[in-house]
């Protein structure tokens, strides 16, 4: 599904999507069976979609719980607050969202890589000059991150930004709450770490093909091509192997992890010391804020 707008297709940063950017998914989150896309179109489609709509966000949750923002692979968006509440199914479609930590600032790209804002889940969807096949919005909703399909990188301070080229090369990239503690991989699954917009790029020892950066840049979690699950304690920390299997990860605020495999399930964990918990639901990408 796309997104019903106006507005035209515009030129900066464009970019067409690649197959190198197809991503081998898991089945659950022990064992693997077939693939699609994390960051452009995808050929496989889970088989669970999220089954409860409520018709208002929950007006209850617990304050510590992360605002979950995901898309299934029809393309269709859903808002949740924390593990405990139900999935509120949002209008629009897009193949991948990230949210402020208050999720009232939503960042998404679709199938065409159009880029949409949205003011949370009362708002509605506005169209974003340019062309990305991912992007990461900071915690306070200020930095913005993307790369495109030639894994080009940018940057921009908010809604009310401008787009700017940051030299290197990425096709997935994740930024904390402040902006200052920014993670990506690249094509060859390399994994970059960068002191916010101002700093440089400094190679991270490893393989991931995604990433995941805390609210409070101290924890950052990631998967591999065999749909390894990794924890690390910030920049200077060593890589952990985690049980279980999955195709996508996110740590949020109070490091609340979510994460979905290749089957479209959704899983919660409290932290490294957590153990894994299954969510009502289909997914194929999750975003804890």
């Amino acid at each position: 599904m796309v997104l019903v707008g106006a507005m035209g297709m515009f030129t900066k940063p464009m970019g067409r999507p690649s197959m190198s950017s197809l991503i081998s998914i898991m089945t659950g989150p022990m064992s693997s069976t077939r693939s699609m896309s994390l960051l452009c179109m995808y050929t496989a489609n889970p088989t669970a979609y999220p089954t409860a709509y409520p018709t208002a966000p929950p007006t209850a949750a617990p304050t510590a719980d992360a605002i979950v923002w995901g898309v299934n692979s029809a393309h269709e968006i859903f808002s949740r607050q924390g593990k405990l509440a139900s999935w509120t199914k949002i209008a629009g479609g897009l193949i991948q969202v990230s949210a402020s930590s208050n999720g009232v600032k939503v960042w998404g790209v679709n199938r065409h890589h159009d880029i949409y804002y949205r003011a949370g889940v009362s708002g509605h969807w506005i169209q974003i000059p340019g062309k990305l096949g991912h992007v990461s919005v900071s915690g306070d909703g200020n930095h913005v991150w993307g790369a495109n399909a030639p894994n080009d990188i940018y940057y921009r301070a908010g809604q009310h930004g401008h787009w700017i080229q940051i030299p290197g090369k990425l096709n997935q990239v994740s930024v904390n709450h402040d902006g200052n503690h920014v993670w990506g991989t690249n094509a060859a699954d390399d994994i970059y770490y960068r002191a916010g917009q101002h700093g440089s790029w400094t190679h991270i020892p490893g393989k991931l093909r995604q990433v995941s950066v805390s609210a409070d840049g101290n924890t950052v979690w990631g998967v591999n091509s065999n749909h390894d699950i990794y924890y690390r304690a910030g920049k200077n920390g060593h890589w952990i192997q985690i049980p279980g299997k999955l195709t996508h990860v996110s740590c949020g605020a109070e490091n609340h992890v979510w994460g979905t495999n290749s089957a479209g399930n959704i899983y919660y964990r409290d932290g490294v010391n957590g153990q894994w918990t299954q969510i009502a639901g289909g997914l194929r990408q999750v975003n804890a804020a």
